[in-house]
């Protein structure tokens, strides 16, 4: 008689296959991503390789009866836990990308003059780095007619820093007063030779460019009676 003919009663194999010949797959797992252990939640979502795939599929049985054990527990694991942790964490910027606030910031502005009583001094000319040799002693006569010197000033030339804002001129140089030679700073006021304020209630006198003062007498003298007033 052929043993393969011989019938087997089910319940005796059901005693000798106590447990399952297929390793049981835990709840929750997908195709993408290998099977995690519930002390670790979230991890190898973007990290499983082959040899993890291999680990768990070695523990997988391990795995089904602590899930069995602790009810709940495939829910807090996977893609749901990964998601609250970055929830509770706040959203994380991606890997290689630059903090926009440092992209916003401008390097520190080029000056001249110690800005001992904090005035800000702003020309506007391409053809030098801050001001050529003649217009420079003719500033300098400026600054000693009002019993200032460039210790006292901050001097910066905006024809090289284009689009600097005031507010950024204002958080490096902490004017007191601000003098302007010409149309730098478009966003302040344009009167010339009349001291006004800005919004922050700060002195500010917009006047002509060096060049066109020293030429022209008539100039001159609404500068000087203006700055006089300005450093009273």
């Amino acid at each position: 008689m052929s043993l393969q003919a011989l019938p087997l009663d089910p319940y005796l194999l059901a005693g000798i296959y106590r447990e399952p010949l297929v390793p049981a797959v835990p709840a929750g797992e997908g195709l993408d991503g290998a099977g995690e252990s519930p002390d670790s939640p979230g991890e190898g979502l973007n990290t499983a390789g082959p040899e993890a795939a291999v680990a768990d599929t070695a523990s997988a049985a391990t795995a089904a009866a602590e899930t069995e054990a602790a009810p709940g527990t495939a829910a807090l694991t996977g893609t749901d836990s990964a998601a609250g942790t970055a929830a509770s964490a706040g959203t994380a910027a991606p890997a290689g990308t630059a903090d926009p606030v440092s992209e916003t910031l401008a390097p520190p502005l080029r000056s001249l003059g110690g800005n001992r009583r904090q005035v800000l001094v702003i020309v506007e000319d391409a053809s030098t780095a801050f001001l050529d040799e003649e217009q420079f002693a003719f500033f300098t006569k400026i600054l000693g007619a009002v019993q200032h010197s460039m210790a006292d000033i901050a001097l910066v030339n905006l024809a090289h820093s284009p689009g600097m804002s005031f507010g950024a001129l204002q958080e490096q140089f902490r004017p007191r007063k601000v003098l302007l030679f010409g149309d730098a700073l478009a966003e302040l006021p344009a009167q010339r030779n009349a001291v006004l304020q800005t919004t922050e209630k700060l002195p500010l006198l917009r006047t002509d460019t060096l060049q066109q003062l020293e030429s022209d007498r008539e100039r001159k003298r609404l500068f000087w009676g203006a700055l006089k007033l300005f450093f009273s």
